[in-house]
Order: structure tokens, then sequence, then C-alpha cells
């Protein structure tokens, strides 16, 4: 499967952001199903375990676009 733009400013984090970023990344990734493009974005399929979702849920609250200095916009509440 081919890289997904979680996309953030790094520089824009600190050291400790940073790893867990990173650690959050690789987790979502190795889990993703499916992606798909969006016009206004991207729809991601994960497998569903509960700390999945705590991991999906701490990077949507850290990195999504409340926090838009430090990352792009694209996360939205799963509805299916």
């Amino acid at each position: 499967m081919t890289d997904t733009p979680f996309i953030c400013n790094l520089n824009a984090l600190s050291d400790s952001q940073k790893d867990r970023y990173r650690q959050l990344t690789r987790i979502l990734n190795e889990s993703r199903q499916s992606v798909k493009e969006l016009n206004d974005g991207y729809a991601f399929r994960f497998i569903a375990e509960s700390q999945l979702i705590l991991d999906a849920a701490e990077f949507i609250a850290r990195f999504d676009s409340a926090n838009a200095a430090l990352c792009l916009r694209h996360f939205r509440g799963a509805q299916n």
C-alpha cells in the first residue's frame, strides 16, 4: 500500500511530539486496510481493534486541524 499523506510540519513539533507523531503514523500506516481520495481529503479504513481506535483518536487530538500550525486538516469523524 502506498504512503498516505499524514502530513505535519515536523519543524513545528517538539522532539517528544515528533517521536509520538512517528510512532502513531507507523501504527496507523501498518493498520490501514484502504485509502480513498475524496474531493476534500482522504477516507481511511483501519483494522477494527480497540487499541487502534485509541491510537487514531490520539493522533487526531494531537495533530488535527485544531493544531493547524502543526498539521494539515484531513480528519473527520467516521460516518460508517
